[in-house]
């Protein structure tokens, strides 16, 4: 390649150089190019000037950067820089510099209009940073199939709201501009669970009513369990809350694990009656609840799901109800279903008052206390205090009993290390007062 006589045009501060060269003198273009300067009588260096011209420059840089930036750019504080005398032992090479706003979105990089990401290849990539994501946060250690990367994320059933129903004719910029934070926060259990599902099989894109049921999805030697079965109730956090297990329920390909429709409940004992004894709450904040444990266990129900198997001796997804129990020193006390906390919601609370003494219960009237499992299975018409504080299996086990037995409206579960009962009591006080019958501490 000639460079004698090469020309340059830098735009911005990003390093960008545009370069037009003349090609050898003994090629069919150049010829051709010399038969055209003969004709016209123009040579080729008039040709080039287009790139000296104050005006065509700035269409250029504007035209280049608007694929950079989704508003427009202010071009007029532009100017031309000094043109350099070259030195005579150097090439002579003429140099246009713009001064404008630089573009720093690291969703954006510099392309031509026919090269401009399309609105299918930015949903792509932004559903692989949420899945990304999630696996950081939530799932450490964990790993998936390679298959995935022959899936179409596109078109991924779990996909968040926004970005699901995503047009291909939006601008690319409409994707882009909530961040993968926003669409993260607002994933909800169902769709993490297909987003796992996917990335773990590589090959299974499940609807979402699929998963509506499903507390947890167990692939080899991996369980992944929904966040509500293993956090506090009175916790709230932004985000899918899943957790990664290593383990196996000793069942190939992919199982989901939904529970009961209607889990079993210890029906009160007969000789229980003459034990129960309920006592004034004083204002303590124990854990009465020291012996319980929640256990997992299987039934001989399962269901495979329809996957284009048809025919197939051995089913690669299917269904499998699992049961969570609760005993307490040993003796079952009822089977739960986690998912109705979610469904259902209750009342929490929460106290940063440092006005009134926190540890008086007197603001609460006459409360007595729950410290066995009997006590609060076959509770009086009265306002009682379950006492298992920092215990959060017991915790767990109690609010899904109250939901199981329809009394999501009753209950209200204490958080965090102190507790004022007179702001309580004030939360409580209006339109009228309207304490709930079981507070669990």
């Amino acid at each position: 390649m000639d460079k004698s006589h090469p020309y340059r045009a830098q735009i911005g501060e990003s390093g960008f150089r545009l370069w037009v060269n003349e090609e050898p003198k003994d090629s069919l273009r150049w010829k051709s190019l010399m038969a055209q300067e003969a004709a016209s009588a123009e040579s080729l260096d008039t040709g080039l000037l287009f790139l000296k011209r104050e005006a065509t420059a700035k269409a250029v840089a504007r035209y280049l950067s608007s694929f950079t930036q989704p508003s427009d750019i202010d071009f007029s504080n532009s100017r031309p820089a000094k043109r350099k005398q070259p030195d005579s032992n150097e090439e002579r090479v003429e140099e246009i510099t713009l001064e404008f706003p630089v573009v720093t979105e690291s969703s954006n990089v510099l392309m031509t209009k026919d090269y401009a990401p399309s609105s299918e290849w930015l949903r792509a990539i932004r559903a692989l940073e949420i899945a990304t994501m999630l696996y950081n946060k939530q799932l450490p250690g964990a790993t998936m199939s390679r298959k995935v990367v022959d899936m179409k994320l596109t078109t991924a059933k779990w996909l968040p709201g926004k970005l699901a129903s995503a047009s291909s004719m939006q601008r690319p910029h409409d994707i882009v501009s909530t961040t993968v934070e926003e669409y993260y926060e607002h994933i909800t259990r169902v769709q993490a669970l297909g987003c796992i599902a996917m990335f773990e099989s590589g090959r299974f894109d499940l609807a979402l009513d699929h998963l509506e049921e499903v507390v947890a999805l167990c692939v080899d030697n991996s369980i992944f369990v929904s966040g509500i079965l293993l956090n506090d109730p009175s916790v709230t956090t932004k985000g899918p809350q899943i957790r990664h297990l290593v383990g196996s329920i000793g069942e190939p390909g992919v199982n989901l694990l939904v529970s009961p429709i209607d889990p079993r409940i210890r029906p009160m004992r007969d000789d229980a009656l003459t034990f129960i004894e309920h006592k004034i709450y004083d204002g303590s904040r124990s854990d009465n609840f020291k012996g319980v444990s929640m256990h997992l266990s299987f039934t001989e129900w399962k269901m495979p799901l329809d996957w284009n198997s048809t025919g197939e001796i051995d089913q690669e997804i299917r269904l499998l109800e699992s049961i969570v129990s609760v005993q307490s020193n040993g003796e079952w006390v009822a089977d739960i279903d986690v998912l109705r906390l979610e469904k259902q919601g209750f009342d929490t609370f929460r106290s940063t008052c440092t006005k009134h003494p926190s540890g008086s219960p007197s603001a609460l009237g006459e409360v007595i206390t729950f410290d066995t499992w009997d006590e609060l299975l076959d509770p009086p018409p009265v306002t009682g205090v379950f006492r298992a504080n920092g215990n959060q299996a017991a915790r767990i086990a109690a609010t899904c009993i109250l939901a199981q037995k329809y009394m999501d409206h009753c209950f209200v579960i204490i958080g965090g290390n102190e507790v004022c009962w007179t702001c309580f009591t004030d939360a409580y006080s209006f339109p009228e007062p309207h304490i709930p019958q079981f507070i669990i501490d």
